[in-house]
């Protein structure tokens, strides 16, 4: 028996003998890695044995039944959006879809032509072989110029087979970089602005069918407008009877989708396209509508698989990015819609995985002549409503493909153009509601309703690959806007709760520690916010280092004159001052001090004078001091606690800026600490030698913000100590900037920290 329960086909018994090398388990182990590894890239190996027909052969034939007779008429109208002849939708809905049974994952979806990419597609083939590109011939009949539509055809096929293998290859070369991510940057607000602008191109792109005239196709900026406008100036030309049989198509399949959701029908839905096809083709032979009102009509379908070509490579600037941006978006839309249905379904679905199957559906099909595939919403849906248990459903779907271009060909020569332009249109009534998205983003984030609005506009006026590139980049923007500038608060530490810290403003419980700030900035530390996290982090706690020390450093310039005439009047110390010959090693400093203490009249009796009394406000106690027409600013707080949880990147210009918060606040007498860090930035701190250019050696990193209250309350007194050095070292600088005597600056450091005691 096998690990997952699977018997071994019972055959001669092989017995090995291992010698001490180990050479057979050896083996055993590297073709069971060969095997995983087989598996993994074909899951079809892994699952297929495991299938069991009892209980899902009859739910997967039916389901695949419903999704085929829909796959025909949706293949043959996407080859239209695309610019091609319909026979090559039908080749591109059986060749994808057959590749894909093989190396996909999910059980659900539907992998064949769809919307936005025929609709890519057709873009391409339109700019790369215009129809100006081709020379008309002559009707001698009625002397009219008709086009050579079949060269004109043949191009675009070939140029469409290549699009389709370059595609491809894009998708097989990102998943070997391991580059699935990048469908992550197709945020949902993003795909559904842009599929509802690409939803506006196709409706545009298929006036002409349902209108009965010739619209030229617009390719650049500004493609649909021109198009909508171009069909407005003919509508006075238009064919009553292809807009009469337009409506009447869209009615009844209108009123199929409708029938859908009825409980009665779910276990087997009614084929509305099918039956929509099939009645308008014999309208159109009974009533000769080709001939007769000059509707136009499928024309001949060849019949049977045509034979393999190579596809032909050469890609220019442009089909490049096309079909880059094909590739991503055909795989953003299998991973979205696979997903979807495997949380649904309780099944895993690998995203890698899913990237390899779409670039072998690609590339292994563009030998077929089939144009780029993804996977349809409106099928998937129907396979996973229809009770579809795996892929078999595919199997039994491409087998009606295959039946309809063998033997069913000709009997649908005269369906009508328009009645497969109804069906597109009618397929894309989903991207349209989408348009309700602008509501309910207005009320819950207008960010992502920007996103919407921006890449709904840009792929309106710009095209469906330039929107894309547009709409990415302004997604991709908003993210830097939102690092850039994040919330910013306030913590304060909840009553009932001895460790829970929230924010102030938007929990009234919440209350500040006296003495403590406690800041949070939601968005990591890089080059981008630097500047504006320092610039928050003062506007919030209320206290501007800069300011504090230029106020500092303007009180001591206006003591200056006075403590310089006190100091004269000391004898003993002007008369040491004076000694040239005395050097700073030879002075005193204690016993100069002691003798000034000894003094009648010493500094400490002028206590109440108002320079000193600036400079005890200056030693760490709350309040302003005034001296004169100056004022010294002095912090309300001792403490101020970074919650870093929500940081989870700092790059050097962060490092550096944390660096000169911690230094500028330290030397006002404010300790900053760091609460909640991630070991990755710890390790980051640690290395960038950031503690090192602290001026204490204390601990600064904590695990909680609660430990880090506790630590600053607790080590209070200390620190205030060593502020009070640091205090005095800018009063004292600033004081004794003009005495060129070098102990002058000593002594009244001293003589000013002791008359404060």
């Amino acid at each position: 028996m096998y690990e997952d329960g699977l018997a071994v086909p019972r055959g001669p018994t092989l017995l090995v003998t291992q010698d001490k090398s180990g050479s057979p388990q050896r083996l055993r182990t590297c073709g069971r890695a060969c095997w995983r590894a087989i598996t993994g890239c074909v899951p079809a190996l892994h699952w297929l044995p495991r299938y069991r027909p009892r209980s899902s052969l009859a739910r997967d034939l039916a389901a695949g039944l419903s999704v085929g007779v829909l796959l025909v008429p949706q293949g043959m109208a996407y080859a239209l959006l695309a610019a091609l002849p319909p026979v090559y939708g039908l080749y591109s809905a059986f060749y994808p879809a057959l590749v894909y049974f093989f190396f996909g994952t999910s059980r659900h979806i539907s992998v064949g032509p769809f919307a936005v990419l025929s609709m890519m597609t057709g873009e391409v083939l339109e700019r790369e072989v215009p129809d100006d590109l081709f020379p008309v011939i002559s009707n001698r009949t009625n002397g009219s110029m008709e086009l050579d539509v079949e060269s004109r055809d043949a191009a675009r096929v070939k140029l469409a087979t290549s699009l389709a293998c370059l595609t491809g290859l894009i998708q097989l070369v990102l998943w070997l970089l391991r580059f699935g991510f990048v469908s992550s940057y197709l945020c949902e607000p993003l795909v559904r602005g842009f599929t509802t602008a690409a939803a506006v191109h196709v409706f545009a792109s298929q006036l002409k069918h349902i209108l009965g005239v010739h619209i030229r196709r617009h390719t650049g900026p500004l493609a649909a407008l021109q198009t909508l406008r171009e069909a407005g100036f003919r509508v006075r030309e238009a064919s009553a009877v292809t807009m009469a049989l337009s409506f009447a198509c869209v009615i009844m399949l209108l009123a199929g989708k409708h029938l859908l959701h009825l409980p009665q029908l779910r276990s087997f839905p009614l084929p509305t396209e099918l039956i929509v096809v099939v009645a308008a083709t014999g309208a159109s032979v009974a009533l000769d509508l080709e001939h007769s009102h000059g509707v136009q009509v499928v024309g001949t379908i060849p019949m049977g698989l045509a034979l393999p070509t190579v596809p032909h490579i050469c890609p220019s600037a442009c089909t490049l990015a096309d079909a880059f941006a094909i590739a991503v978006v055909g795989y953003s839309v299998v991973v979205s819609l696979g997903k979807m249905f495997a949380q649904k379904h309780g099944y895993a679905v690998d995203g890698m995985q899913e990237l390899f199957a779409m670039g072998m559906a690609n590339v292994c099909s563009s030998f077929f002549h089939v144009f780029p595939v993804s996977c349809s919403m409106s099928r998937s849906l129907l396979q996973e409503s229809s009770g579809a248990r795996s892929q078999v459903a595919t199997l039994a779907a491409v087998t009606v493909v295959l039946v309809s271009m063998s033997a069913a060909g000709y009997l649908i020569r005269d369906l009508p153009n328009a009645v497969l332009a109804c069906i597109i249109l009618v397929n894309l009534h989903r991207m349209f509601m989408q348009v309700k998205d602008i509501p309910c983003l207005w009320a819950s984030n207008r960010t992502d309703l920007a996103i919407w609005l921006v890449s709904f506009a840009s792929t309106l006026l710009l095209g469906l690959g330039l929107g894309l590139a547009v709409a990415v980049s302004f997604a991709l923007l908003t993210v830097i806007v939102r690092t850039q500038r994040p919330r910013y608060a306030l913590l304060g530490r909840v009553a009932d709760s001895s460790n829970v810290y929230l924010d102030i403003c938007l929990h009234k419980e919440a209350q500040e520690v006296p003495g403590v700030k406690i800041f949070q900035a939601n968005s990591s530390l890089y080059f981008a916010n630097a500047e504006l996290y320092m610039a928050a982090l003062e506007r919030k706690t209320g206290i501007f280092p800069q300011a504090v020390t230029a106020s500092r450093r303007k009180v001591a310039r206006k003591l200056r004159p006075k403590l310089f005439s006190r100091m004269m009047k000391v004898t003993p110390v002007a008369e040491a001052l004076d000694k040239p010959s005395q050097s700073a090693q030879e002075m005193n400093i204690t016993d100069m001090w002691d003798e000034l203490q000894g003094l009648p009249g010493g500094l400490r009796a002028n206590r109440s004078d108002s320079s000193f009394v600036a400079a005890e406000s200056m030693l760490g106690v709350e309040g302003r001091a005034d001296h004169g027409d100056s004022a010294v600013q002095v912090p309300a707080i001792h403490t101020i606690v970074l919650d870093f949880s929500p940081v989870n990147l700092i790059d050097t210009v962060g490092v550096k800026i944390l660096k000169n918060v911690m230094e500028e606040y330290q030397r006002i007498g404010v300790d900053v600490f760091i609460a909640n860090c991630h070991d990755s930035i710890h390790l980051q701190l640690q290395r960038s030698g950031l503690f090192r250019h602290c001026q204490t050696s204390s601990r600064r990193i904590f695990p909680t913000i609660h430990a880090a209250v506790c630590s600053c309350l607790q080590e209070r007194p200390t620190r205030v100590k060593a502020h009070e050095g640091n205090v005095l070292s800018t009063i004292t600088g600033a004081i004794a900037t003009p005495l060129s005597r070098p102990n002058a600056s000593l002594s009244l450091h001293k003589v000013l920290y002791n008359a404060n005691m």
